[in-house]
């Protein structure tokens, strides 16, 4: 069932990437080609790159990745746990068919005790797995953020090389709010996770 599920995201996300890509591709190519002396206002007349359009987009996104991310942890660990099962061992001999433990109070708190125990660790070790997967994960975004840098100044030297100057750059990154991936590294406090 597990497997079935993460080949669904994995294709899903293949997709959804393919897609993105190729709106990207075909929109830069179209607006570069069509307009290649485009104007601050010219960009805010297309109902495409309008900041409030592109917030809810990206909350959409950011939402939808974010369940997926919740499948996937939750996968990862149940995986993790079958094949490293939590063994916890008895602090006493284990209880025998003829002692009940609803027959003596002492005992079915001490067999309490020990589901409580179990119970606890199985948690602890939960929580370590999710750890471990969000680090992947993170360690994953942080080369991804990396590429991302690098494309940035990439198309930003070929808007130079088109004709647009410092001034209007500078107006796109604050538009598109470029500035907060590029210039900070530390990790955002708004960013929930």
């Amino acid at each position: 069932m597990y497997l079935q599920e993460q080949q669904q995201l994995d294709n899903y996300e293949k997709q959804s990437i393919t897609t993105a890509t190729d709106m990207v591709v075909k929109k830069s190519s179209a607006t570069i080609e069509a307009n290649k002396e485009v104007t601050m206002r010219s960009l805010y007349s297309y109902p495409e790159i309008n900041q409030r359009s592109i917030d809810r987009i990206v909350i959409e996104k950011m939402k939808h990745l974010k369940a997926i991310c919740n499948q996937q942890e939750d996968y990862y660990v149940h995986k993790m746990l079958i094949e490293n099962p939590v063994v916890i061992e008895r602090r006493v001999m284990p209880i025998t068919l003829s002692d009940s433990a609803s027959s003596n109070p002492s005992k079915y708190r001490a067999e309490a005790c020990r589901r409580s125990r179990h119970n606890n660790k199985v948690k602890k070790v939960k929580m370590q797995l999710r750890h471990k997967y969000m680090a992947g994960q993170l360690m994953k975004s942080q080369a991804m953020l990396k590429s991302l840098k690098a494309i940035v100044v990439q198309l930003e030297s070929e808007l130079i090389t088109r004709g647009f100057n410092p001034y209007q750059l500078e107006n796109l990154r604050s538009v598109f709010r470029v500035n907060d991936i590029t210039t900070s590294d530390e990790t955002r406090s708004d960013i929930d996770i």
